[in-house]
């Protein structure tokens, strides 16, 4: 079975930054409302924090305007290309999520890329409350076909498809909580502390009934 961190940075690139060839665009009239693969629809005010930074988001819908040419937009650094570009004085974006970490904040905008929330920088236009379009977790075609090859009749294989979508949805969010702690940094223009996901060994069925 595949180690489910390299296919959480695969997700990551294909699903909750997809930007590399859909550079964010500004709105005139209305939302752009951007569907990210495997994403999920989910209410404004949801709030999650997660834990090695303590990194807070909460999910909003707002349209944002940009108040000078100093401002950047940070898109997933996939190592090809400069992963920030100006976001362009007037521009005006619909922001889906506001992150904060210590005294930084950022709005994550609805097709994944990321600016600041500094209001110096940037103004809130009008709040609305519509539910918007989020990436989430799924798991990989082979680990699906893998859990799906075993005795569905095996005692333990409901807690080791359970164990099995943990270990997955925890390494997407610290693959998540990486991308966001860099892009905070990024677009107020500060340098980010080092910070690794930690190491876990996903345990084959076999390994986990043994260590039961």
């Amino acid at each position: 079975m595949k180690l489910f961190i390299y296919i959480m940075m695969a997700v990551l690139l294909t699903g909750c930054a997809q930007t590399a060839g859909n550079p964010s665009t500004s709105i005139k009239d209305g939302h752009h409302h951007h569907a990210f693969k495997d994403g999920q629809t989910i209410a404004v005010g949801k709030v999650k924090t997660y834990p090695l930074t303590k990194l807070k988001t909460t999910t909003i819908d707002h349209t944002i305007k940009v108040k000078d040419n100093d401002t950047i937009i940070y898109t997933e650094d996939t190592g090809h290309g400069i992963p920030t570009k100006p976001a362009g004085e007037g521009h005006t974006f619909h922001a889906i999520l506001k992150v904060t970490y210590k005294q930084l904040s950022m709005y994550m905008l609805d097709d994944g890329t990321f600016v600041t929330a500094d209001p110096k920088h940037v103004v809130v236009t009008e709040k609305g409350h519509h539910s918007n379009n989020y990436p989430q977790y799924k798991m990989h075609e082979d680990d699906v076909h893998y859990l799906n090859s075993l005795d569905k009749k095996d005692a333990d294989y409901k807690s080791y498809k359970t164990y099995a979508q943990q270990f997955g949805q925890r390494q997407y969010d610290y693959t998540r909580e990486m991308l966001m702690h860099t892009a905070i940094h990024a677009v107020n223009h500060q340098t980010p502390n080092s910070l690794e996901i930690p190491k876990e060994s996903f345990q084959s069925f076999e390994a986990f009934k043994k260590a039961k």
